[in-house]
Formats: C-alpha cells, structure tokens, sequence
C-alpha cells in the first residue's frame, strides 16, 4: 500500500458490512466459501459416522484414519493451491479465485468415491482392517484446500487498508455461519429421513447430498476470479 498522509476515517462495522455486500467481488468470493463450507463442516461432522456404520470402523480407526488422511491433504493442499493462485494470476488476476475454483471441484470425485465406495474392500495396517475409501481422503482435502489461501489473500486485496480486518472477520463469519449452521444441520434431517429406507446407508447419501453445495462453491469461485480482476484492474486504472 502506498503511504497516507493522513490515515482515513475508520468505519463502523455496519459501514464496512454494507461496503462489502455492494463490492461484487467481496460478495461472491464470500457466498462462494460459504456455501463450500457447508459440505466441508458436514463432512467433518458426519464422516465418522459413516465410516462406523458403513465400514464397520471403530471410532478411534476412524478418528485416526479421517484426521491424519485430511489433516496432511489439507496442508499439502493448502501450500499447493497458495503457490499455483501466486502464479497463475501473474497471467490473469482472475486465477487468484479460479484456483479455488478448481480445487473444489476436483476434490468431488475423490469426496464422491469415498462416499460411493462398495463395503468389502480392506487393507491392513498392523492389525487393524481399514476400508480402502479411506485412501481417497487425503485426496479430496488437498484439493479442497486450494481455496483456504487464496480466498482469504482476495479479500485482503479488495478491502482497503482501514477496513481489511473487519473484512476479514466478516468473511469468516459468513464463511462459519453459514457452513456450521447449514452442514451437520442438513446432513443429520436427511439422514433422519432416509433412516426407514436406506438404514446405515441413509448417512452415506445425505452426504452425497451435500455435494451439492460444493459444486455450487465452485461455480461461485468461478465467477468471483471475474469479478475479483475487474476490481483489481479498474483500480489500477485509476
């Protein structure tokens, strides 16, 4: 940032709330993490379960099994998708979000293998029997992970020096709200209702369902690396 003479008036919270939801680009980087959020938190709610009640997993097999597959894929990934935004918006600004946008949808065929994965198929580590879905889970959480540096690098960008800290907030608050609000929520009444026919299998397919939400968070990214280059570009221009 260029230095200021005279640093600029600082906003209140309603001020800033009102700047972003009119910035198109703020608006949609953040309904687009959002509306992801919603599959990952119901997937980080649910998957245990799933993998209990479908593979016969012990809860401590598939504590184990989830947090070290997502947790070295999300670090990996995350590293990944901060290096390929850094590089690729050196061509176009629009790839600092469409690098979020690709790995989101990338990671839904592996989230969609995990989950669809017949019952049956095992490997052995020592002397426990793993299903051989839990292999594709590093691979769904390093691509999910390309839109956690990215993301939140965009709206520092956008937001103007007095207010990056109240955007930032803001953004994980709709980020948070929306994710952990809506993810366990909605996965936990479709599975209620898919219980009298589906049984255990009811879990799997309402997180099938969520899927959803992550092909909308793709689409959304999509368009934010649009409208992300117009501002960046316009405020070049001037």
């Amino acid at each position: 940032d260029k230095a200021q003479e005279k640093p600029s008036p600082q906003p209140s919270i309603r001020q800033v709330l009102l700047l972003l939801w009119r910035n198109p680009a703020m608006r949609t980087v953040a309904l687009a993490s959002g509306v992801t959020a919603i599959s990952g938190f119901a997937a980080g709610a649910w998957l245990p379960s799933f993998f209990i009640r479908v593979h016969g997993l012990s809860l401590i097999e598939a504590g184990l099994s989830l947090g070290l597959g997502g947790t070295l894929g999300g670090m990996l990934g995350g590293v990944v998708g901060g290096i390929l935004a850094d590089r690729l918006s050196k061509r176009h600004l629009s790839w600092q979000l469409k690098v979020a946008a690709l790995g989101t949808l990338l990671s839904l065929p592996a989230q969609s293998l995990v989950l669809l994965w017949p019952e049956g198929n095992y490997f052995a580590i020592g002397n426990a029997n793993l299903p051989i879905a839990v292999l594709l889970v590093p691979l769904g959480a390093f691509f999910m992970a390309f839109m956690q540096g990215p993301s939140v690098a965009a709206i520092q960008n956008l937001a103007a020096p007095e207010i990056r800290t109240q955007a930032t907030a803001a953004f994980f608050f709709v980020s948070s709200a929306l994710g952990m609000g809506l993810g366990p929520l909605s996965v936990g009444l479709l599975n209620d209702a898919l219980t009298p026919l589906l049984a255990e299998n009811s879990v799997r397919y309402g997180l099938l369902a969520s899927l959803l939400f992550m092909l909308l968070g793709g689409l959304l990214f999509w368009r934010a690396g649009h409208f992300y280059a117009l501002a960046l570009s316009s405020r070049h221009a001037t």
